[in-house]
């Protein structure tokens, strides 16, 4: 009974950080949100550079993830006028093509 009471409290503890981490969260007065998607390539470890449209006065909160296809990314430099990701390991039919969707949260340069 204690073993099923344990993994119970372990699975609880886990799905309410996961609901608290993926929660929108509220930009600060002043932040901005900058947004695109890039088609990428499907060479493995193929390096894909995004420069934001504005920089940021520090670096921002990015996100990224494979809107269409599948397979891994990797953020290998982040920098407050843009980032570098590689990608690997990508499926995804010709045709259809993979993307990547960014977006970037912070204070920009004045």
């Amino acid at each position: 009974m204690k073993k099923i009471i344990s993994v119970f409290a372990a699975v609880a503890v886990v799905v309410i950080t996961y609901l608290w981490l993926s929660a929108p969260r509220e930009l600060l007065e002043g932040e901005i949100v900058q947004t695109d998607s890039i088609e990428v390539s499907n060479k493995t470890n193929n390096l894909h550079e995004v420069v934001y449209p504005q920089s940021f006065s520090s670096l921002p909160r990015l996100k990224v993830k494979l809107s269409k296809g599948s397979g891994y990314l990797d953020v290998v430099e982040q920098r407050v006028d843009g980032f570098i990701i590689k990608t690997s390991n990508l499926g995804y039919s010709e045709a259809e093509g993979a993307y990547v969707e960014w977006n970037a949260e912070g204070f920009i340069d004045n």
